[in-house]
């Protein structure tokens, strides 16, 4: 799978903060990256659109074809697809680990996951985008989690997490309008 590798700071000037995808903050330079950067425009509608749908993107780690096939399984479900969507992505297993506080961004809770370090109810899991559910308990082999304010569905005891109810909108860390990432994606036509 392939996943974004290159400057982090330069996404986080271009789209906002991010806050899992980097500990960096860009201090020095605060407009958009670019030789042109100084003579910014009016978005368009459609780069509005686009900048919602990235953020979503670089935020969880996940790539264009993934968050197309996520939005697939909202569309399909009763629920509002917009909110279905973002419900799927905070249930991810690395996401559930960085929520817990066993990982300091994303991308190192995925590498926590992707080497093993994590089990799901006894069975090692070494797939980050795996769907954990209520009841799930995850043991992470990794420092005792960090004292960052945890969900009301997580409860954590020493190294284990448990995800004690469904997630709801009001718990997300990431806020982001879903109806914009809906909107582009049935323009696009996924």
């Amino acid at each position: 799978m392939s996943r974004y590798l290159g400057p982090r700071v330069r996404i986080i000037r271009r789209l906002g903060i991010l806050p899992a995808f980097t500990n960096k903050s860009p201090n020095k330079r605060t407009g958009v990256p670019g030789e042109h950067a100084h003579k910014t425009r009016k978005l368009s509608e459609y780069a509005g659109v686009l900048q919602g749908e990235q953020k979503l993107q670089y935020y969880y780690g996940i790539t264009n074809n993934q968050l197309a096939r996520y939005f697939r399984q909202a569309k399909k479900s009763r629920a509002s697809t917009g909110i279905e969507l973002l419900k799927m992505l905070e249930t991810r297993l690395d996401h559930v680990v960085y929520r817990a506080g066993f990982a300091p961004t994303l991308p190192a809770a995925r590498q926590l996951v992707n080497h093993g370090h994590v089990k799901v109810n006894g069975n090692q899991v070494t797939i980050a985008s795996f769907a954990c559910q209520v009841n799930h308990i995850i043991e992470v082999k990794a420092k005792s989690p960090s004292s960052a304010q945890l969900p009301p569905y997580l409860q954590v005891e020493n190294q284990f997490v448990k995800m004690i109810q469904p997630v709801e909108k009001d718990w997300l860390a990431f806020r982001v309008n879903e109806l914009l990432v809906v909107e582009y994606y049935t323009r696009v036509g996924a």
